[in-house]
């Protein structure tokens, strides 16, 4: 395996890796295994062969389920065949242990005596946990608006939390020079976390046989959106498919900086985000470009959804289907039901529930669940 940037094609050997290349772009990992042979449990652990690292960190992530919304497909009479890969049954509630695994393993590789990361959330309390399984002391640093729920899940893995009056890309920003500056070990949205991330794509394409006709993501810092892709694409490289999926990305309409880049053909940061779906919450992707790069490889789209439509799609999983997503994770499925005409009759649609509802269960003053609550 050899990195690579994506930006300028510079290339970076494994003992020397930076978090990003001079020029700004983001690292990708380029897996040169021409002959692979899976084994072992249906489990993150599964695809070591694929992943940068020879040992894992692990807590029994991955080999979530793949669900059919039977009732959700009647309910809307959608011509298509809908599936949620359901994220949220990870140790910590969302797809980010994936990445934490690969992450923290490779911190123990570089002997890591300290740690520390910028989080909206899901990314700080996996790391905490996974960070103490490893006995590396962990610092996270979030927003001012990160969920209470969530922060008291990282205090409770012992991770020290700081609350930065900024926006997540200045935290992120801050927190990278800091880390040069005092050579604490800094984990994240960088390369390492994106190949752990891409096992939620390898579970797709075994759980259904092939490749599905459309994967639809929700769109944070897009390392979820870059990793599903990456997979496919290796995937398709070691002859295990024939074709890829068409990749559609969805954000939120107070935080649509992949949407508004994808139709102006620029990056600008978002000035002001604002949503319900704070995990997704990200002004300036990190991973931007390789999201621009599946889409367009993929004839695929990205799209925004509001408040509302977000909210209205955690209360049609909850109570269709049988799941409970936190905002961000339900996202996908509000991205799909804003336009179902855009999916060909007969095909097969995955939208990727990313979290556990129970991660922001009063994500919304006017929307609490307990309001509902009978009193006798």
């Amino acid at each position: 395996m050899r990195f690579v940037c994506v930006a300028c094609n510079r290339t970076f050997s494994g003992r020397t890796l930076p978090y990003r290349c001079s020029c700004g772009g983001p690292l990708d990992c380029e897996n040169t295994v021409k002959q692979v042979r899976l084994s072992g449990a249906f489990r993150h652990a599964r695809y070591m062969p694929l992943l940068p690292v020879r040992k894992l960190v692990t807590l029994g992530e991955g080999g979530t389920p793949l669900l059919r919304l039977e009732r959700l497909e009647k309910a809307f009479q959608l011509p298509f065949k809908l599936y949620a890969k359901n994220e949220a049954v990870n140790p910590t509630g969302s797809f980010k242990d994936r990445g934490s695994s690969v992450e923290v393993a490779a911190a123990v590789t570089h002997h890591a005596k300290r740690a520390a990361v910028a989080s909206t959330g899901n990314m700080g309390a996996s790391l905490a946990a996974y960070s103490g399984k490893a006995g590396i002391p962990l610092t996270v640093y979030t927003p001012k608006d990160a969920a209470p729920t969530k922060l008291e899940q990282i205090l409770a893995y012992g991770a020290h939390v700081v609350r930065v009056r900024q926006v997540y890309s200045e935290v992120i920003a801050g927190v990278e020079a800091l880390c040069k500056e005092k050579k604490v070990y800094l984990l994240g949205d960088y390369v390492f976390r994106r190949e752990g991330t891409k096992t939620v794509g390898c579970e797709i394409a075994e759980q259904l046989g092939r490749a599905p006709d459309t994967v639809v993501v929700p769109i944070g810092n897009g390392l979820l959106f870059s990793g599903v892709w990456k997979a496919f694409t290796e995937f398709k490289k070691l002859k295990w498919i024939r074709n890829l999926p068409r990749m559609v990305g969805v954000q939120a309409t107070g935080c649509k900086p992949v949407v508004n880049a994808l139709r102006s053909g620029r990056w600008n940061r978002v000035e002001r985000p604002k949503t319900v779906a704070m995990a997704i919450e990200c002004d300036l992707p990190m991973d931007g470009l390789l999201v621009l790069q599946a889409i367009r490889a993929s004839r695929g789209t990205a799209l925004s959804v509001g408040d509302r439509e977000i909210l209205r799609a955690v209360d049609l999983l909850a109570q269709h289907e049988g799941l409970f997503a936190e905002p961000a994770g339900a996202a996908a499925l509000a991205g799909i039901l804003k336009d179902p005409s855009q999916y060909r009759r007969g095909s097969t649609v995955v939208c990727v529930v990313s979290g556990h509802g129970l991660k922001a269960p009063h994500h919304d003053p006017h929307h609490r669940m307990t309001e509902r609550a009978t009193v006798l």
